[in-house]
């Protein structure tokens, strides 16, 4: 119990130090967690649709599906390379923080 309260409090410590760094990579880190989880989900609503539809032979939900898919794969692809650019910077300016003291 001990060392699960010890890890606790570094985990603490080290978000406070990263939120200190940066807090915008923070609120950008918590973006990509609940995107990456709603996308999941709106990738397996929008793959039924799909199926659904070629079953049905109906066109335009077919369209619709598929557009609504790559859509949502390009908006994951923009926040996914947006939180890595960040997180390199936000690991140089923290190098540099931690080599000053």
């Amino acid at each position: 119990m001990k060392s699960f309260i010890k890890v606790l409090k570094m985990i603490i410590e080290s978000f406070i130090r990263v939120y200190k760094v940066s807090p915008f990579s923070v609120l950008l880190m918590l973006l990509v967690s609940l995107t990456g989880a709603f996308y999941s989900y709106a990738n397996i609503y929008f793959s039924k649709l799909l199926l659904n539809s070629i079953v049905e032979m109906n066109k335009n939900i077919i369209t619709l599906s598929i557009c609504s898919i790559a859509g949502f794969q390009l908006i994951k692809l923009i926040i996914d390379f947006i939180s890595s650019l960040q997180t390199v910077k936000l690991s140089i300016r923290f190098s540099k923080k931690v080599m000053r003291k």
